[in-house]
């Protein structure tokens, strides 16, 4: 029994795909199955992409001789708040977000404003998943503001299969928005946030918004 075949034995059919984009697709929605999958891939030699939510970006413009993983993995939720008790009140000088790194960024951006924590606000109107932003160091140009900046640790799985934990400037150096094999492959990120007024929030956020927009139609014309 060659590699492909073997794997697609231990992963099984039925959940493998063949679609004009891949010989292989199939969809996750929990990171260690993801992490399984990555791991036979590699221990069988099977080439493996990772996609989101198919962003314009993240499409290859040819079907890969491959895998194709489309990541629904969307967990996210605030832990680790840190302040101090003022009048038996905690006021919140840090909070900690966790995010899988299939979760759309644009709801995590609108649960953080809402949540009134400031770092992803510049973000709102992004295309794509947390984990594209990070592989591609998403930014609003104007204020030269990345989303690394916000990004206190991320968690990978690397090309020997090994999940290790690296800092959150780990992708700060990337500026490629085009379709490609990663040895790394991000799992999951913690964002540091620290509180703001949620009304200072939704201004920013819909500036970035409205700047992508006319962005987007000035490239279309």
């Amino acid at each position: 029994m060659d590699n492909w075949q073997e794997f697609i034995e231990i992963i099984g059919k039925s959940r493998l795909k063949e679609n004009n984009l891949a010989k292989l697709y199939i969809e996750v929605e929990r990171i260690d199955d993801l992490i399984k999958i990555v791991k036979e891939a590699r221990i069988h030699r099977v080439p493996a992409f990772i996609i989101g939510t198919g962003s314009r970006a993240s499409i290859p413009r040819s079907q890969i001789n491959g895998l194709m993983i489309k990541n629904n993995c969307h967990r996210f939720d605030v832990f680790g708040i840190k302040g101090k008790i003022k009048e038996r009140n905690l006021g919140v000088e840090k909070a900690s977000v966790y995010a899988e790194s299939g979760t759309n960024i644009n709801q995590l951006v609108r649960f953080t404003i809402e949540k009134g924590l400031s770092g992803l606000e510049y973000h709102l109107g992004m295309p794509g998943t947390i984990g594209g932003a990070i592989y591609t160091n998403s930014r609003y140009t104007p204020k030269k503001i990345y989303i690394c900046d916000a990004v206190e640790k991320i968690k990978i799985i690397n090309k020997e299969g090994d999940i290790l934990e690296v800092s959150g400037d780990y992708f700060a150096s990337r500026d490629n928005n085009e379709f490609s094999q990663s040895d790394a492959i991000i799992l999951s990120a913690v964002f540091s946030m620290h509180p703001e007024d949620k009304k200072i929030l939704w201004e920013k956020g819909n500036e970035a918004a409205v700047y992508r927009k006319n962005l987007n139609f000035t490239s279309a014309t």
